[in-house]
């Protein structure tokens, strides 16, 4: 059996301050899905609060809905689409540096991405290749029928995402504080 040295008392007799201990939680990165909805903005908050604690960067990625744009596209023509898709997407980036601004402190490291396509699978794909720790999302309520239908954007983030998730409702008890 070796003896480990015990280190020498301070000189004052006090005994000397031990390290805090190491947050057993590890949240690198959080990956906050941006509608620009009241709920997204409240996600926001959420991920901004425990980007504070933890030290995370908050990922902020909005995904740009093609479906209304490729349908006035096909009246149009390609063109169009593409013009109308560039406007879409330096519209998000515009919006989502204003709601950073307004809702993420300015110590929180952030990076920011526009995709084109269905959110659920933007924020999944992003997700894992962001290697995400957790992902803070907003739900509202969707229409009864689209929901019964389709599924909600959440659900489908929560079933399918690569990591934890947190769904921030509109109405709910809130636990940070503003």
């Amino acid at each position: 059996m070796s003896s480990e040295p015990t280190p020498p008392a301070p000189a004052d007799g006090n005994e000397p301050e031990a390290a805090p201990p190491a947050s057993p939680i590890h949240l690198q990165r959080i990956l906050v899905p941006l509608d620009f909805s009241e709920t997204s903005r409240k996600a926001m908050r959420y991920a901004n609060r425990f980007a504070e604690v933890y030290g995370s960067t908050v990922m902020l990625l909005h995904v740009v809905d093609l479906t209304d744009i490729e349908r006035v596209a096909l009246r149009l023509g390609p063109i169009a689409q593409e013009r109308m898709e560039a406007e879409a997407v330096k519209h998000a980036e515009a919006q989502a540096e204003k709601l950073a601004a307004e809702e993420l402190s300015p110590g929180v490291s952030r990076e920011f991405e526009v995709l084109c396509g269905l959110a659920s699978e933007g924020v999944i794909k992003k997700a894992a290749q962001w290697s995400a720790d957790m992902i803070v999302t907003g739900v509202h309520n969707e229409r009864v029928i689209r929901h019964a239908i389709l599924g909600s954007t959440a659900e489908r983030i929560v079933r399918h995402a690569p990591c934890p998730v947190l769904v921030v409702r509109d109405k709910e008890h809130e636990f940070i504080q503003t």
